[in-house]
């Protein structure tokens, strides 16, 4: 069904909507939300956000704040199956550039390629409705960690064999 509308403006100013909860869907197990709305001097609404108490998504367009993320990490409500062995090549493998979204050219990114990862870390890449690949980046700083171990590794063994 229909809900509430209003008006919104991002902190930065640069997109002003009108919208409205679009449609609300009750599934067996859950809600699912969808907003549209205009962007400033469009005539054509856009989904901005979508949300789904079913299968636990959430995507928008645009950015989003907050002061923090958390993503359940405790060991107790973990099965550990065995440790991440990576080489130094397979993270240094990985493309770093700067990019803008062909739709929003205007907000230059920094990033890398989700197809790139996902030849190294399928776990980390997943596939949307469209078939776009979209990439845990919060998950690349635990593989950076990784590599930063790696590096502390080899910096030891060279120190032993100056000392030796």
């Amino acid at each position: 069904g229909q809900g509430f509308g209003g008006n919104l403006t991002t902190p930065t100013g640069t997109y002003v909507t009108s919208w409205a909860i679009r449609n609300v869907q009750l599934y067996d197990q859950g809600y699912g939300w969808t907003w549209e709305g205009l962007a400033s001097g469009s005539t054509a609404p856009t989904i901005v956000s979508e949300l789904s108490s079913y299968n636990g998504n959430f995507r928008t367009i645009g950015n989003m704040y907050a002061a923090a993320f958390y993503t359940t990490s405790d060991e107790r409500l973990k099965t550990i199956k065995e440790p991440i062995n990576l080489t130094l090549e397979d993270l240094l493998d990985l493309p770093l550039f700067y990019y803008e979204l062909k739709d929003n050219p205007t907000i230059n990114q920094i990033g890398t390629s989700a197809q790139k990862v996902k030849e190294k870390f399928p776990e980390l890449v997943d596939e949307d409705s469209k078939g776009y690949l979209t990439l845990q980046y919060d998950k690349l700083s635990l593989l950076a960690l990784k590599g930063i171990g790696l590096l502390s590794e080899r910096l030891d063994n060279i120190e032993k064999q100056l000392n030796s």
